[in-house]
């Protein structure tokens, strides 16, 4: 990283000529080491007791946004906390709001978490360095085990995010340290002025050679871009100037205060030339609605051959009051020709300049039902009809796990039909998952009979 670039006065100071990244991460481990020697156990690692451990007094508040550390003396403070926030919030906050009191400046002035009260425009450094110390706290050396599975993908992290009631940037940071895979870990943030994505710090693994500096832009067409909301993910392959052809895959978290969109951290890892982009099937968290990148795109949904409407709850139902327009058509079309509703068949509506809505008519009637309603033979004829207009079009395919939610269906079955109908010719697949939801896939149940 440039140092120049660092220039916000409490970061200078505590850096003093070093790396702050390296600095801060150094004196954040040498706090969890006396504490671990002083018998500070977990996971989950309580902040508190930390707290406890470092002469601060804790306070809970109502009226705090999150946690604010307030000094009660030359080198003594006090977190005030939010208790009603979310217990992985509180968590991370009052950890963030430790990493606070290392610098020797901290007694300065009131600092928030969620309100700050400072106006320098580069407040986000220091607020950079202690979400970096608030990740050594909530998951210190040792408490990943094994490293040798660890791989650096979102998916490991928000895995560890739930195991360990730690934050997605505390997870990226641990497993970006301890996973043997070439990569870098980075966080970033979106330039108000600008638009583009800046890199706020970037981590190479122990099995990459690779660094950007603080400050460098992302392209203007990144993934990092689609990570619109917290908890937002986003995959895809990319041209970095600084690193050639890589894959990048990233998760939107909380922002900086006063910011209004989402700060993006992920891992970007090497991608050799003519390479497939990762899995052929992109899974990423967020709004199949909204389906991310350029170019043409076709949204996919599974619909009923027993009603001339969408559902009223699920994918349906976000999809109807996305598009009114394309319900109303489709159930004019159904009351028109009867057929439209065969099993196998794919009825289109334009919804946009570029965007197609596919319904496919893959389920057997509706309603509550002791089997599975999803008919694997018509899914697959109607995701053959869609890889044919998608191929015409030169477009893209998105949905959510289609099939798998009221028409009962398995998402191992449908997911090969998938690859089989579309990602084995080259079309580009991008599953939605819902951004806070935690999937598993689920074994098939009896098989439906007949039609």
């Amino acid at each position: 990283m440039q140092k120049n670039y660092w220039s916000n006065p409490s970061v200078r100071e505590f850096a003093r000529g070093k790396d702050p990244v390296d600095a801060i991460t150094s004196a954040a481990r040498g706090t969890i080491f006396k504490a671990l020697e002083g018998g500070w156990k977990g996971p989950p690692f309580d902040p508190f007791a930390l707290a406890q451990m470092l002469g601060i007094k804790t306070e809970p508040r109502a009226d705090v946004m999150d946690a604010r550390t307030v000094p009660v003396g030359a080198t003594r403070y006090r977190i005030e906390f939010n208790p009603d926030r979310p217990t992985r919030r509180m968590r991370y906050s009052v950890f963030h709001e430790i990493a606070h009191t290392l610098f020797p400046d901290c007694g300065a002035m009131i600092r928030n978490r969620g309100e700050h009260s400072a106006a320098r425009s580069d407040d986000w450094q220091l607020e950079t360095l202690c979400n970096i110390a608030a990740a050594e706290f909530l998951l210190p050396t040792g408490a990943l085990g094994d490293p040798s599975a660890l791989r650096p993908s979102i998916d490991t992290v928000l895995e560890l995010r739930r195991k360990f009631e730690a934050s997605a940037e505390a997870a990226l940071l641990r497993v970006g340290r301890l996973t043997s895979e070439p990569a870098l870990a980075f966080a970033c943030h979106r330039e108000p002025q600008s638009g583009r994505y800046a890199v706020e710090y970037a981590a190479a693994t122990p099995g990459s050679k690779w660094s950007l500096r603080t400050g460098w832009r992302l392209p203007p067409r990144t993934a990092a871009a689609g990570c619109t909301a917290i908890g937002y993910t986003a995959k895809g392959r990319e041209r970095w100037a600084d690193l050639g052809d890589v894959f990048v895959e990233c998760v939107g978290v909380a922002p900086f205060p006063r910011e209004t969109y989402p700060r993006v951290i992920g891992f970007v890892t090497p991608l050799a030339p003519g390479a497939t982009a990762g899995t052929p099937i992109t899974y990423v968290r967020g709004d199949a609605t909204l389906p991310r990148g350029g170019g043409a795109k076709i949204v996919v949904q599974v619909v009923s051959d027993g009603a001339a409407s969408w559902g009223g709850s699920g994918f349906s139902l976000a999809v109807g009051r996305r598009w009114p327009a394309a319900q109303k058509a489709f159930t004019a079309a159904v009351s028109a020709h009867r057929a439209v509703l065969t099993l196998g068949n794919a009825v289109a509506a334009d919804v946009g300049s570029q965007t197609t809505l596919l319904s496919l008519v893959a389920q057997h009637g509706y309603g509550p039902s002791p089997r599975p309603r999803i008919r694997y033979g018509a899914l697959r004829d109607a995701l053959i009809r869609a890889a044919s207009l998608a191929r015409e079009a030169g477009a893209t395919v998105h949905m959510p796990r289609i099939g798998a939610g009221q028409a009962g269906g398995a998402w191992p079955i449908i997911e090969e039909i998938i690859r089989e109908a579309l990602t084995a010719w080259g079309i580009a697949v991008t599953v939605y998952d819902p951004p806070q939801g935690s999937e598993r896939p689920k074994p098939q149940g009896d098989l439906p009979l007949g039609q």
